[in-house]
């Protein structure tokens, strides 16, 4: 039987995603064995490497690529009509993790120690845990980070413990933050497979690797997230966890000074989501939960 028509695989060029981009690739061509599966970067003769989302997600939908692999945690809460999540794969860890100096855990961390932090709404959550260390913004991926503190510039990072695992890192992680001291942002943790609506073979193909636990918790964190916050900000994390016939959906708001802390969480069977999504949103309201969404909105962007 004559192959398909070739099905193009973009991902984003930093290391942790190259790997994943990878591994997907690699899945899809051992479920679909009669499609021929190409790599972006290495078929298309004048690209170059995809630094960010919306590139990302603009060669799918323009037709340069037909599936686009993505970590759930950077996919933003709007993306373009043309666009659908064609597939999510089997979730790994959500939680973030703390690389220090002296391998010291949060706890032990002395007053003043400086330590990376590229979420807002995780910082907000820290400063709840413990307001006497120094949290220092930063862009860095996992390699610069590691060489700031390599040279003393900062005490500490946080990172995903996704990230941390696919770079094999796992040797440097001091701590593993449970959600009780750092909720996840939405989709952390989770890779989907962006296909363009209506593309058939794309589809049948990411299906065949869908996990469907998986992708149950990332709709449903989206699902809330969107329903807490129509622009995608507002420092929320938010963890979904499917087991059998049951789910949970946990969630944290935390001012971005950390002195105010909401937490809540629901639990439901198959059929209830968005009982439970807007049970769980007018709880976290009625708390205070929109007042520390609108503190968010009104710190200056850089």
């Amino acid at each position: 039987m004559p192959k398909s028509a070739a099905i193009t695989v973009v991902g984003k060029a930093d290391p942790a995603s190259k790997i994943s981009t990878m591994s997907a690739l690699d899945a899809l061509r051992d479920a679909s064995g009669d499609v021929e599966f190409n790599d972006y970067t290495a078929t298309a003769s004048r690209s170059r490497p995809v630094t960010d989302t919306s590139a990302l997600l603009g060669l799918v939908s323009r037709g340069r690529a037909d599936i686009a692999v993505l970590e759930a945690g950077e996919l933003p809460l709007k993306f373009s009509g043309k666009l659908e999540i064609g597939a999510v794969m089997q979730r790994g860890n959500p939680f973030n993790v703390i690389i220090s100096n002296e391998d010291m855990i949060l706890d032990d961390l002395p007053a003043g120690t400086s330590i990376a932090v590229g979420d807002p709404g995780l910082k907000g959550q820290l400063l709840s845990y413990r307001d006497d260390i120094d949290l220092v913004d930063t862009e860095e991926d996992y390699a610069g980070l590691r060489e700031l503190l390599d040279r003393g510039e900062i005490g500490g990072f946080v990172a995903r413990a996704w990230e941390v695992e696919l770079l094999g890192r796992q040797d440097e992680v001091v701590e593993m933050f449970t959600s009780s001291i750092c909720m996840p942002p939405a989709g952390q943790g989770a890779v989907v497979l962006i296909i363009r609506g209506g593309d058939k073979n794309a589809a049948a193909a990411v299906r065949q690797i869908n996990h469907p636990a998986s992708l149950a918790e990332v709709m449903l964190e989206r699902t809330f997230f969107g329903a807490m916050t129509k622009d995608g900000g507002g420092g929320i994390g938010v963890l979904a966890e499917f087991e059998e016939n049951e789910f949970g959906l946990s969630a944290t708001i935390v001012s971005p000074d950390g002195s105010t802390k909401i937490v809540s969480e629901m639990h439901g069977w198959p059929g209830d989501e968005l009982k439970v999504v807007g049970s769980l949103v007018e709880d976290l309201f009625e708390k205070g939960g929109d007042e520390i969404i609108e503190m968010y909105r009104k710190i200056p962007e850089e």
